[in-house]
């Protein structure tokens, strides 16, 4: 070998020694970044799995059934939601569309207790995000609906904190009723007096379903309201706590020109069974142009208020009987409720679940804790 090969073979040796070097932490460079990926994978997952990364998950498909797909577009970038639509995509969560509101809040309201935390910080960030288009106020209303549902008092903060945003009052109202948490009756009181009348009539409706027997006297002026819908309200709410001052307005309301006013009148008359009330029931209830007004009202002439309803409930398949029998607690209509739930129709099945929880929920907590066993 001459002088000049063997310069060759010695510059060579360092380049051919090199190569299995640079594989090798190219190699270790691509496990690391594969490892990574798998862990950020794994992360992801047991994220969309937790009570947090469901509710984002449900949070999510409701905006997409509430608003209009550039809309959502905006929100999922907006609000770094698109890595969970992501999910969905490739099957790490479960994909569920055309599914109406309904069916996603029992969703919601299913993952329970667990689930309240990421509730309310989802509806802190409606509350603090305005109301332009990429806001998620869409949501607010429903998120606080499933709150209430829940009935969790860990979530009475957060509810009362919904009372003062406009765009979640009546539905913030409506979950301290169906909680029935006496800390929600003095911001309710007060909101009797707000120029609003949609926020008179919720904070009423609202105050009947906390069945607070203070709240009547306040109730009481109402009756003389401006608005036709807050008289309603109030003589329901008055109904509703064992107060007959609303009568008058009832009997009226037997004749209104909305179906739920009409028959929600009715129901209250039929609660309160004094001689007044069933004289109005009996004479109002036979000329009203609605037939279910009608034919509840010859039922309850005839049998309790309660046992019209389930009548109605078994006679007409309809959903508006199991929403009443839940705001009177009517804990014997459970075994007609439990059979509604197995309804071939979704939303049968939404309310009757709505009315049982709330029936059992207010039960459970009129319940006395059994006494403790003493020692032989």
């Amino acid at each position: 070998m001459g002088k000049r090969d063997e310069q060759q073979a010695c510059t060579a040796e360092p380049v051919l020694g090199a190569r299995p070097r640079r594989r090798r932490r190219l190699l270790l460079l691509a496990a690391a970044i594969l490892l990574g990926l798998v862990g950020l994978g794994i992360a992801a997952y047991l994220r969309a799995r937790s009570p947090a990364g469901r509710v984002d998950a449900l949070v999510l498909e409701l905006r997409e059934q509430l608003v209009s797909y550039d809309i959502a577009i905006a929100k999922y970038v907006n609000h770094n939601n698109f890595f969970y639509r992501s999910l969905r995509r490739i099957g790490l969560a479960s994909e569920r569309k055309d599914r109406c509101w309904y069916e996603i809040e029992e969703d919601l309201v299913v993952l329970g207790p667990p689930a309240v935390p990421r509730l309310v910080q989802v509806l802190a960030k409606a509350r603090t995000s305005g109301n332009d288009d990429t806001s998620p106020d869409y949501a607010a209303p429903y998120v606080t609906h499933v709150l209430g549902q829940i009935g969790d008092v860990h979530a009475i903060p957060a509810l009362l904190a919904a009372l003062k945003d406009p765009n979640t009052f009546a539905s913030a109202a409506w979950s301290l009723g169906w909680i029935g948490d006496p800390r929600a009756v003095e911001p309710l009181l007060a909101a009797l007096g707000d120029e609003n009348a949609t926020v008179r009539r919720a904070a009423a409706e609202a105050l009947g379903m906390v069945g607070d027997v203070k709240a009547t006297d306040a109730l009481a002026p109402l009756l003389k309201d401006s608005s036709a819908g807050v008289q309603a309200a109030a003589a329901w709410a008055l109904a509703l706590l064992g107060d007959g001052r609303g009568v008058p307005i009832l009997a009226q309301s037997l004749q209104s020109k909305d179906v739920w006013d009409g028959i929600r009148a009715a129901v209250a008359l039929a609660r309160l069974n004094t001689p007044e009330a069933r004289e109005a029931l009996r004479v109002q209830a036979a000329s009203s142009s609605s037939e279910s007004v009608r034919r509840f009202a010859a039922r309850a002439l005839e049998t309790s208020c309660v046992q019209a309803l389930v009548a109605e409930l078994a006679a007409a398949d309809a959903d508006w009987p199991m929403e009443l029998l839940g705001d009177l607690r009517a804990t014997e209509a459970l075994p007609a409720l439990d059979a509604a739930a197995r309804s071939p129709d979704s939303y049968m099945r939404f309310v009757a679940h709505l009315a049982a929880r709330r029936i059992r929920r207010l039960a459970e907590a009129q319940t006395p804790p059994a006494a403790p066993a003493t020692a032989p």
